[in-house]
């Protein structure tokens, strides 16, 4: 379908993760200094098992063959959404808390599994990020497989309650938006939209499932990308 994103050998890749932002952020840039880090380098993550146990709710494990949780083996390809939302809490200026959670939407599994970080001290959330990082790639290409059926089957795919089409116009609670004409700014969990004109009303867009989908795709598909 004309208007898709190109794919190298077959393939749209997974984009970086950016290691050093309070939030992490999967949002495809260019650089000031045009370096792209929107892809990943070719280099795969080793297949090595990652555990994270939490207080209450049991141990998360991803093994090569798939995701190993209470008593239960999934394998990747059944992940249809990916969910991340993390916060920090600071007191006078000084971090204190963190927080981070992941879901993990599973086809057949009435309701995600969901992990987070136990007492939420500062910098207690590396391990859990790791975990994140391991299933983005694991699970990118078959989250953004059924993205891009639905722009090749209807013309559009949606995300976060609005209506995304090839051509760049956004249907969002009876509101049009064109992505090429558009302001667009990026925070934490949402995509914020506003028309050109002085009087506008500003939408905003939850972008805290499949984030990294769904930033490549605005990159791939209408050049659309965000500083850190």
């Amino acid at each position: 379908m004309k208007g898709l994103p190109a794919r190298r050998n077959g393939v749209l890749e997974a984009p970086r993760c950016a290691h050093n932002a309070a939030y992490v952020n999967f949002a495809p840039l260019r650089t000031p200094g045009g370096g792209d880090r929107s892809e990943f380098s070719g280099k795969t993550m080793t297949d090595e098992t990652l555990t994270y146990t939490m207080w209450f709710g049991g141990t998360l494990e991803l093994r090569p063959e798939g995701i190993r949780y209470k008593g239960e083996t999934h394998q990747y390809s059944t992940v249809t959404h990916l969910g991340r939302y993390a916060s920090r809490t600071s007191f006078n200026f000084i971090p204190v808390i963190d927080f981070l959670r992941l879901r993990i939407h599973i086809q057949g599994r009435e309701k995600p599994i969901t992990v987070q970080n136990g007492i939420g001290l500062v910098f207690t959330t590396s391990s859990l990020q790791k975990i994140y990082e391991r299933l983005v790639e694991k699970t990118f290409q078959h989250r953004v497989r059924a993205y891009l059926k639905q722009l090749e089957t209807k013309g559009f795919f949606e995300y976060g309650g609005a209506r995304f089409f090839s051509s760049g116009e956004v249907e969002m609670k009876n509101h049009k938006y064109d992505l090429r004409t558009s302001k667009l700014g990026l925070e934490p969990f949402h995509l914020v939209l506003k028309d050109p004109s002085f009087f506008a009303i500003k939408r905003k867009i939850s972008a805290d499932i499949d984030k990294d989908v769904f930033l490549t795709l605005l990159k791939k598909l209408w050049g659309i990308s965000f500083k850190d």
